[in-house]
């Protein structure tokens, strides 16, 4: 086939021929306002379609009356420019997870038939919707009725079940089971659980019923679940408790209630308000039992507040107690400097004596989400005698190069000056050959900021 003569035959074709492209036909065109999402709109979808189609002319590359075999070969590469305008218009007007499955089809009419085959549903006749409905009221009744039927069972069995016995046992004259059930007679199963101990001595009432009342419940099978038993004391042990709950709190005891403990010192001139005690002992954790003469109280450098979560003190060990040390609440210049990892930095008020001589660099970049434009990274110029700063926005952070050539050429032009000096952080893009060859051929000194250190650098920061 010569390719040369298809421009040539496209061409030539009349506007009302279904392989005619009007220069407004676009494949991202959206023909019809309606979404095909499925089955619930296909109708209107594909009526909507079909017009829109129609009017383009292009309705027989899907329903089958415009083949690519009905036309000379020719004109085979403009079917299948038809072909894929009809195919992307058929993609922009179903849903998402629609497209993802007949993207990759080849063939408009395969794809129609497709979603014709799947959502098309034609709505039944009057006798046939009469028919669905007699046959789904049928079934229903006779689902119904197996379930009456069921519920009756269960209701049947469920009353056999809860039936027991209610009369009196022969032997022991209680009520609810049979003298041949009588537990008192055939003994009390290994599982049975009493609510009272039969052999304790701190029943205070003896009664035979709740026991019973177990055997009863065991007896008609209707117990679900057994009672937890009340605890039980003696009449020595509820003495004791009346008496602790009665006896009044001292204030030694309000305070060891509220989470305080007693401090010793070994020299009576640390305590205040020293008063003498009578004789009792203290047990050290040495082994050895010393006496107490007298009590008193103590602070901690007129600091009451023990909570603030700061450092009060240091115990030192001595013959195996911790000795408190006053002393540390000297004022120390060296502690506070020792816990910080650097020294802070000054913070410099000097500026360059003319303009450009000095200026500040720093590449910000990339961030996540682009502009329109597809800028991520922006780089901030920085004059320190004037502190006027410039910003330009970088799609990538090697494109930082062109703008300081940009910006070297402004200032020369404009202001008839050079830049002498130039400072940045340990930033790759600043130290690449390029970059260096450029500084060295405007005689630029480059200076950079120590590794790990972007606060030398805080004017562009």
């Amino acid at each position: 086939m010569d390719t040369s003569d298809t421009p040539a035959a496209t061409a030539m074709l009349d506007f009302n021929h279904p392989l005619f492209l009007h220069p407004s036909d676009t494949p991202g065109g959206v023909l019809v306002s309606h979404r095909l999402v499925g089955i619930k709109n296909y109708n209107i979808w594909s009526r909507s379609m079909r017009i829109a189609l129609l009017a383009k002319n292009k309705l027989g590359l899907v329903d089958g009356t415009s083949c690519k075999e009905d036309y000379d070969e020719i004109l085979h590469s403009q079917w299948e420019r038809c072909n894929a305008f009809v195919l992307s218009w058929i993609l922009n007007t179903v849903s998402s997870d629609l497209s993802a499955g007949i993207v990759f089809a080849s063939s408009a009419a395969h794809v129609w038939n497709d979603l014709k085959d799947r959502f098309d549903k034609p709505l039944p006749t009057v006798n046939q919707a009469y028919s669905m409905i007699v046959q789904e009221e049928a079934q229903r009744a006779q689902l119904s009725g197996a379930l009456d039927a069921d519920a009756m069972y269960s209701n049947a069995s469920g009353n056999s079940v809860r039936k027991r016995f209610t009369g009196v046992c022969d032997y022991c004259k209680l009520k609810g089971h049979k003298r041949e059930n009588c537990y008192r007679l055939i003994g009390f199963p290994p599982d049975f659980k009493f609510t009272k101990k039969r052999n304790s001595q701190a029943a205070l009432v003896s009664s035979p019923s709740l026991a019973d009342s177990d055997h009863e419940s065991r007896s008609g099978e209707s117990r679900t679940a057994n009672p937890v038993p009340a605890p039980v004391f003696t009449t020595t042990q509820y003495h004791q408790i009346l008496e602790l709950l009665n006896k009044t709190p001292s204030a030694d005891a309000a305070v060891n209630l509220a989470g305080a403990t007693d401090h010793m010192v070994s020299e009576s001139h640390c305590l205040q308000s020293l008063t003498s005690c009578e004789p009792s002992y203290v047990h050290l954790p040495t082994g050895k039992t010393i006496p107490i003469t007298h009590t008193g109280s103590f602070h901690f450098n007129s600091i009451d507040d023990l909570f603030t979560g700061k450092m009060r003190g240091i115990g030192r060990e001595a013959c195996g107690l911790y000795l408190f040390i006053n002393t540390l609440f000297l004022q120390c210049s060296v502690c506070p400097l020792a816990k910080q990892s650097r020294l802070p930095f000054p913070i410099s008020s000097s500026r360059s004596p003319k303009p450009f001589d000095l200026i500040h660099v720093d590449l910000w970049g990339p961030y996540r989400i682009s502009t329109h434009s597809g800028y991520r990274s922006f780089l901030t110029i920085v004059d320190d005698h004037t502190r006027l700063s410039w910003v330009y926005l970088l799609r990538l952070k090697s494109d930082a190069i062109l703008f300081l050539k940009q910006f070297f050429t402004l200032v020369r032009t404009h202001h008839s000056v050079l830049v002498k000096y130039v400072r940045s952080d340990n930033g790759g893009e600043f130290f690449s050959d390029n970059c260096s060859e450029l500084f060295s051929s405007l005689g630029i000194v480059h200076q950079s900021s120590c590794v790990h250190t972007p606060q030398q650098n805080g004017v562009a920061e």
